[in-house]
């Protein structure tokens, strides 16, 4: 099936792809398929929409299996991916509860339902499939988020807070996939008030890009969407140092400083990288010693 199409190829490698009765699952796992891929595609209530998807596949002579196995068993559905094709090599969590509701209308047990299925359902997948990639030494991850993730929205608090925890969970997974080849990256599928609904064709072409073998980033942020794709960091203003009277009648007096972003431009993307400015300019002003990182 990938001769028919002869750019960025995926021979062989297995991918579990979950949300499979969302467009842009479906029409991953297609286009997947098409490059060679072998995929499983998962979802628990629309049986009818993945045998069709997976049909279309079959039809095109590609290799795809339907997974209706519930997210909370990720051993099970990594382990139909080792039973039907012997290995996983890609993970896709495509999942996501967008029920609305205010901070006052969100039950303990709503709450508990957007954590479990927009972050621990994918937490789950990506250590069922940890060991497997590790030992192969290769694995890509891409994991969908959301701009309401990182920015907010009126009445998305559960999906907000996940799906940021979710950027956090790329992170680690990012670090310490590192040594073994395995990549973690983070989307954010764009929409906009004229157009609300998702293209699929708009965001694939990257999550290709980041499975891929070639791929080098990790732990990184994207958005793509209406033929916009960018990268997206963090920014840390200048800031000021206070070397006595640190109270906050004194931070008031600087706070037009403390929120100034006119450089030097300080874009920290790690632990380390988070205190090593602060510390540098500790050390020039001789405030305290320098510890070793």
């Amino acid at each position: 099936m990938s001769q028919k199409n002869p750019g960025l190829k995926f021979d062989n490698k297995v991918a579990v792809i979950t949300g499979g009765s969302s467009e842009l699952s479906k029409k991953l796992a297609i286009e997947l398929a098409k490059r060679g891929a072998q995929i499983v595609l998962n979802d628990q209530k629309h049986a009818g929409e993945l045998d069709d998807v997976i049909n279309q596949i079959k039809n095109a002579e590609g290799e795809a299996v339907s997974s209706f196995i519930p997210l909370e068993n990720s051993e099970g559905i990594i382990r139909q991916a080792l039973d039907t094709y012997g290995k996983i090599d890609l993970l896709i969590n495509n999942i996501e509860d967008c029920s609305e509701n205010e901070i006052t209308e969100t039950s303990d047990a709503d709450w508990e339902n957007f954590i479990k299925l927009n972050l621990t359902s994918p937490f789950k997948l990506i250590k069922s499939a940890w060991n497997h990639m590790r030992a192969q030494k290769f694995g890509r991850i891409v994991n969908v988020s959301s701009h309401i993730g990182f920015f907010g929205e009126y009445k998305k608090i559960g999906l907000s807070a996940s799906k940021i925890g979710l950027h956090g969970l790329t992170q680690v997974a990012a670090r310490e996939g590192e040594k073994f080849n395995i990549k973690c990256n983070t989307i954010l599928p764009l929409i906009s008030q004229e157009s609300p609904k998702l293209i699929p064709e708009n965001v694939i072409p990257l999550i290709l890009v980041l499975l891929h073998d070639l791929c080098k980033e990790n732990g990184g942020i994207y958005e793509a969407g209406g033929g916009f794709i960018s990268k997206l960091r963090i920014e840390r203003a200048k800031g000021v140092f206070l070397k006595s009277n640190i109270s906050p009648e004194a931070l008031k007096t600087k706070w037009k400083s403390i929120q100034n972003f006119e450089g030097p431009y300080d874009y920290p993307s790690s632990f380390t990288d988070s205190i090593s400015r602060p510390m540098i300019i500790l050390d020039e002003l001789r405030l305290i010693p320098r510890p070793k990182i």
